[in-house]
């Protein structure tokens, strides 16, 4: 039978047939741990890639209609820029409770301000701590919490100041700023 084979064309040779497969090994250009760690992060750079650009196409078509990213205009208020005062800082901490029934306890510290050239308003200042620190417990006093809220914060400041510069006779006060305001519920 082997010339038989051989006749009909068989074109394997008796070395091929009894040398074995496992016997042969193919050179690999990188181990299989290798490949797999590759393909991993080859796996992971096309979904960053994906995320990233199916991101940045969820912000355009979200800002779409925004033609304007600028903020609102500002009030002059906000927009100038205070005066350089200089703070009168003498005035002690004032506990109080406010005219609700039932009574708030109040804890503010008041600082005003004056125009640092005027050395007769710190002098007169000086000269009126007691009566001042008296005079603004009794108006928070008057006040209920609701009176005291902070969107009412502007008009307690103004109406304070308006109150101390009635009984200044050397000059004005500029300013008042609460260093410590705290309304507690009893």
């Amino acid at each position: 039978m082997p010339d038989d084979d051989l006749e009909l064309g068989n074109a394997l040779d008796e070395s091929e047939i009894t040398e074995p497969m496992e016997g042969r090994k193919k050179k690999k250009f990188f181990s299989e741990r290798v490949q797999k760690m590759l393909a991993y992060v080859i796996l992971v750079i096309i979904a960053v890639i994906v995320s990233v650009t199916i991101s940045v196409f969820t912000f355009r078509l979200m800002n779409k209609g925004n033609k304007s990213n600028s903020f609102a205009a500002q009030s002059e208020e906000y927009v100038s820029k205070p005066e350089p005062f200089t703070y009168f800082t003498m005035i002690p901490q004032i506990r109080t409770r406010t005219a609700d029934r039932p009574a708030h306890s109040l804890i503010v510290k008041v600082d005003i301000g004056y125009d640092p050239e005027d050395q007769q308003v710190y002098t007169e200042l000086v000269a009126r701590t007691p009566f001042l620190t008296d005079m603004i417990r009794n108006y928070f006093s008057t006040k209920t919490a609701d009176e005291l809220s902070p969107d009412r914060e502007l008009s307690v400041k103004n109406e304070l100041k308006t109150k101390i510069n009635d009984y200044m006779k050397d000059g004005q006060i500029k300013d008042i700023i609460f260093t410590e305001f705290q309304i507690i519920e009893m």
